[in-house]
């Protein structure tokens, strides 16, 4: 074999290895542990004295429906939590002018077992969501549906 030809075909040796240091490097949002799954936050607000859709903020949901000044009571689940400690924040949002804003946030208790339980006072007439986020390590791991509610 001639030098040019090995000068020619040496940085193809190279090529496959450099392709898998950059394909690696294009995903940082893989799992940290071979097999590790995603979280999971389950949000469940209880109780209601009546159930609607409606329009607010532009799209149509259902909506659970609470008094002002009731308590809303929840409760939720987290599956695959991180080995890190790890917050559950539950935040509320009302639709203002046709947009969802903060509206506050709800006192979490957690609990071993990975499920966590709260409640907070219904505000006032309007249409909101409450959605639970899982806080780890001072960055938000995971955060779940929203649910959404309506208070006459």
């Amino acid at each position: 074999m001639r030098l040019r030809h090995v000068l020619f075909l040496a940085p193809l040796a190279i090529l496959p290895v450099a392709i898998a240091l950059i394909v690696g490097r294009s995903h940082p949002k893989s799992p940290a542990a071979p097999g590790a799954l995603p979280a999971v936050v389950g949000l469940n607000l209880k109780g209601g004295v009546a159930e609607t859709v409606a329009g607010a903020c532009g799209v149509p949901h259902h909506y659970t429906v609470y008094r002002a000044g009731d308590v809303i009571r929840f409760n939720g689940s987290v599956t695959s939590p991180p080995r890190a400690a790890w917050r559950i924040k539950v935040k509320l949002k009302s639709c203002v002018n046709g947009a969802f804003q903060d509206s506050g946030a709800a006192r979490v208790h957690q609990h071993a077992d990975n499920t966590y339980k709260g409640a907070f006072r219904a505000p006032v007439p309007g249409h909101y969501f409450a959605r639970a986020a899982l806080n780890a390590g001072g960055r938000r791991v995971a955060r779940g549906s929203k649910q959404f509610f309506q208070v006459r």
